[in-house]
This record gives C-alpha cells, structure tokens and sequence, in this order.
C-alpha cells in the first residue's frame, strides 16, 4: 500500500451512508463480544449523522476509494484521536499506520491521545509510539488500558530555519491574536497595541528592508511533521560590537510547557554565535511572564535590571520591564541600562 495514495478530508453528507455501514464492519469484530451502549454497532444512524453534521469526522480514501474514518478533536493540550477505523477489506495492509502517521501530519501536536477500548497492546498505536495512560478497565484480575498516549515532543527535534515568505501569513495571524501584555513581550516592548494581520506582516517586511539587515527571523520546525509550530528572532542587531536582542518568540499552543521554548532560545543563541559571531544577547521582558522567565533562565540568561512602571494595562496596573543578558563563550557584553 502506497502511503501517498491516502486522503483524509472532513466528512460530507455524501459520506455518511457508506461511512456508517464501513464502519459497522470494521467495528463488528472488535465489538462481537459487548453489547453496551458503548458498542459503536448498536449506535443508530441518527446519531452518527448528528456527529458527522457536528464537525470532527474524517472521511480516510486510498485512491479515490472510501476505505475507513476517523473522530479527531483539537484540544488545548492535546490531539485527541476518538476513533480511528478502517473496512474489512483493507486491514492488514497497511491502511491504519498510514492513517495514523496522516492524521499526525495534519494535526501536529506536542501530545496526542487515542482512546482504544478493548485493546490489550495497543496495535498500530503501540508501534507507532503510543503507551498507556493510567490503569484502565478492570476485566477478571487484568488491567486493560483504554487510553493511550504519545508524547511526540518528546520523539521529534526541532529545527529553525529562515522565515520564507509563504509562511508569513500563518505568522501574522498568530500576531494579531495577541493582546497588549503578550505583544509587548513578543516584540520586547516594541509594540503596546494590538495589531492586524496586516500590520504583523509589514513588522517583518520593514525588517528585511535595508543592508545589514536589522533582523533576522526563523521558522521554529518539526521536521517530521513537515509542520511549522512557531516563530523567533533576533532583532536590534549592532554588527560592530556583535551585540543582539532575541524577541518575537511565538509557540503554538498546542506546543507549549513542553520545552519547546526553551529549545528554540538556545538553538538561537548558539547559530547566532556560530554563524554570525555575536557575543551577547539580551531579552526584554513583562513582568508577570513566569513561563517564559523559567524558559530564559534555563537556558543561561540572568536579570540584568527592571524598569518599575514600564507597563500600564487596561485595568491600570503598573508593571515593570526585566532585562535580561546572555554572553557568549567569549564574555558578556551587556547594554546599559540607557541602552536598553
């Protein structure tokens, strides 16, 4: 079975009569044995209609030709595959790993869930990483796991490479999400309102502008996934004395309090010392960022000073702005604080 071949697209009306009987198939066997509620055999067809109608359902062909289907729900945490089912006629060819590896291609995610009633090891899910998540249900005096998990942050590197110009507008959406407090500590106090896309795509465009460039902007990769999951830069760039500040760090949601912030920080220190000699970084900083001060600190950076009242929010409070310094191997050369 040629990988390549399979599709996963939602699922349509025109799907739903055949999408219903395959599925009663391919549940048939695995449910032979239980007559609850829970048997997707027994659900009716109402039912399955209202699920297709509510958005969620995949519809998985190989070459044109329905060969099964899949529950997928994007959560804040996580992607959680409910079901994931395949006809008779294709098992054993392949057809479920090659779902499973499109699903994570389409869905990228730092952690992925599948709920596998009556599954004693796991099957495809098992080989392709996946491992039990709590004890499960009871059956006699055995443990059968229900849930499992995969941690593919932990089983993917990261890699940066040049922001390209087609990836700009997924960029600039994510910016035009932010709210005041994350912009000013995404652009390191450079921005204090909220922005449109618009406006966030001209904030790179106007940093490429000029020779040397005044910034230097990255794509924040997972390889495997072929997935972009965030941004980073280095900005106010002083050629002279090889000094620089990282900013507009941005990870998806999905991709957070796993790491990976940290990861692309010191991945960009450590290119910017190899492949264009700066000697020393800096980061400005909202008070109250306790992820990304516990994300810059791990990583080498110490608190240099803090402007008290920097920062006025919506509500009226005052915050201040940290700064924060890195040198290189070669020493530190930290900005005062009239350079800041």
């Amino acid at each position: 079975m040629q990988e390549s071949l399979l599709t996963l697209r939602p699922a349509a009306t025109g799907d739903l009569s055949a999408l219903f009987d395959l599925r009663y198939l391919a549940y048939l066997g695995r449910y032979a044995r239980v007559s609850d509620e829970s048997d997707p055999c027994l659900q009716p067809f109402s039912l399955f209609e209202s699920q297709i109608e509510a958005g969620g359902h995949f519809a998985l062909y190989l070459g044109g030709i329905l060969v099964g289907g899949a529950e997928i729900a994007s959560l804040e945490d996580c992607v959680e595959i409910k079901e994931l089912y395949v006809a008779p006629e294709a098992q054993g060819q392949g057809v479920g790993t090659g779902a499973l590896k499109l699903i994570e291609m389409q869905f990228p995610s730092a952690r992925y869930r599948a709920a596998l009633p009556g599954a004693k090891d796991g099957g495809l899910f098992h080989r392709l990483g996946y491992r039990p998540e709590g004890e499960g249900e009871k059956r006699g005096e055995r443990f059968y796991p229900t849930l499992w998990q995969k941690e593919k942050h932990r089983q993917s590197e990261i890699v940066l490479s040049e922001l390209s110009p087609e990836n700009l507008p997924r960029v600039a959406a994510w910016i035009s999400d932010l709210n005041e407090e994350e912009l000013f500590s995404f652009t390191g106090g450079a921005l204090r309102r909220r922005v449109d896309a618009g406006q966030a795509a001209a904030l790179y465009a106007k940093s490429r502008r000029g020779s040397p460039a005044q910034s230097l902007d990255f794509a924040i990769e997972v390889p495997d996934l072929r997935a972009v999951i965030g941004v980073i830069s280095l900005t106010n760039l002083e050629w002279d004395v090889k000094r620089c500040q990282v900013s507009r760090l941005f990870v998806q949601k999905a991709w957070r309090c796993v790491g990976i912030g940290r990861q692309a920080v010191a991945g960009l220190c450590e290119l910017a010392i190899r492949e264009y000699g700066f000697r020393s970084f800096s980061v400005n900083l909202l008070e109250g960022g306790e992820a990304a001060l516990r994300c810059l600190t791990g990583v080498g950076f110490t608190e240099a000073f803090r402007s008290e009242g920097a920062f006025i929010t919506a509500d009226g409070e005052k915050k201040a702005r940290i700064l924060l310094v890195r040198g290189s191997r070669e020493g530190v050369l930290a900005p005062s604080r009239e350079e800041s």
